[in-house]
């Protein structure tokens, strides 16, 4: 049975939805009704403290604890509850399922607890209800349950009502994987980096610090899809497949963005060393500083119709996903890549020259490491999902000692 697929991307660059369906308009799905200690909340490309009750969550929001924890509220009165130190997606749209004339379409609700552990119950509408995590997905009706992951293994106990499940879950009581696991989790980790430097970007409200501060934050997705790349069940294999394309190219359309605006300084200082050069009166220093700053003019303005050019490949790939159309959205991923490459060597060549006259104008770390890493990630993007990064799935020193009381598989889908 073949499950539509679609990501939805959202706000300024990209919200990644990570599984099936069309999402709703953007309108509040839940609110934050209790919290205590610091929490955070990842909504499209900006960050937020939680900081009221009433705070609003909407479609695809990421809400992350530290030393504290957060209840939210849905609209139809389920609540979810998060531990410290625990990070969740939540979700709610309208998914496709079955072929031809069969094809049926339900409301879906899908929580998924990347670390930590959380207490979910069901409200009183009829939505499908799906808890969710790296290795599992659990379907859940009538129920109220805590479920968890600490890095390694997935946790369900439920109080009431039933769940079907593909995966592997291990049954009963468990404590709450805490600080250790949550510090050991990519997907924590990233979502805190992303957090703490978009914060400083709006503080700052430097162009350079703003654009970079998008690609932390693009991060947290990509990370996200890498461990739900070990997920069984077929529909978010899909789902994962889809997202990653989606995200490999806004992540080259951002990190071009930086290396663009990067260059925008590099041009300014050049254009200070010009100046200084000629009111020191040192001519020839004075003429190399002005013909390299028209060489850097001329770069900048190729480099910013190739950026604009990138943002709208990346819009195309983002329409392909969300009509489920793998093979075009790859094809045209590539061709994102492939303008990110040759702006990078574009870009590389003129800060050459740039440097022998403003020897401190440098490429940043971060935008050189993240372009590496997006230019070694495009054949897998390409490619069927693969098992990821063993570094995501050490087993951490809490989970050793995490308890439950049985260990169920199950194959075929959840039941709803």
């Amino acid at each position: 049975m073949k499950t539509a697929a679609r990501a939805g991307l959202m706000l300024f660059l990209i919200m990644i939805v990570l599984f099936s369906g069309t999402a709703y308009a953007a309108v509040p799905l839940a609110k934050v009704t209790i919290f205590t200690g610091e929490a955070v909340v990842l909504s499209g490309a900006d960050t937020t403290r939680v900081s009221m009750v009433g705070q609003e969550l909407n479609e695809g929001d990421r809400v992350q604890t530290k030393q504290g924890m957060v209840q939210v509220t849905f609209n139809d009165g389920a609540i979810l509850k998060l531990s410290p130190f625990t990070s969740a997606l939540i979700q709610e749209r309208e998914e496709e399922s079955g072929i031809l004339i069969f094809k049926t379409k339900k409301a879906v609700r899908r929580v998924t607890c990347f670390i930590g552990k959380m207490w979910f119950k069901s409200g009183a509408s009829k939505m499908a209800n799906y808890l969710q995590t790296p290795t599992a997905v659990m379907g859940i009706r009538g129920s109220d349950a805590d479920f968890g992951f600490d890095n390694l293994n997935t946790y369900l106990n439920m109080y009431s009502g039933e769940a079907a499940v593909v995966g592997k879950v291990m049954r009963g009581f468990f404590e709450n994987p805490g600080i250790d696991a949550a510090t050991k989790s990519a997907v924590y980790r990233s979502l805190e980096k992303a957090y703490v430097n978009n914060e400083q970007a709006k503080t700052s409200g430097k162009e350079l610090d703003l654009a970079t501060a998008q690609v932390d934050i693009l991060d947290v997705a990509k990370t996200a899809v890498e461990e739900l790349k070990k997920n069984p069940d077929e529909a978010v294999k899909q789902d994962v497949k889809l997202a990653s394309v989606a995200v490999d190219a806004s992540m080259a359309s951002a990190v071009t963005n930086v290396s663009v605006v990067e260059l925008k300084e590099s041009l300014k200082e050049v254009e200070k060393a010009a100046e200084k050069a000629k009111a020191e009166g040192k001519t020839e220093d004075a003429k190399k500083a002005q013909e390299t700053a028209q060489k850097t003019v001329a770069a900048l303005v190729d480099a910013e119709k190739k950026n604009k050019e990138l943002k709208k490949v990346a819009n195309d790939v983002k329409n392909a996903v969300n009509a489920g159309d793998l093979g075009k959205a790859q094809t045209l991923n590539t061709q994102a890549q492939k303008i990110a490459q040759e702006v990078k060597k574009d870009i590389e060549v003129i800060q050459k020259v740039i440097i022998q006259i403003v020897p401190t104008t440098v490429p940043s770390t971060v935008a050189t490491t993240v372009a590496t890493t997006v230019a070694a990630t495009t054949t897998e993007t390409t490619a069927a999902a693969t098992v990821p990064s063993t570094t995501t799935t050490t087993t951490t020193t809490t989970s050793t000692t995490t308890k439950a009381t049985t260990t169920i598989e199950i194959t075929t889908s959840p039941a709803t």
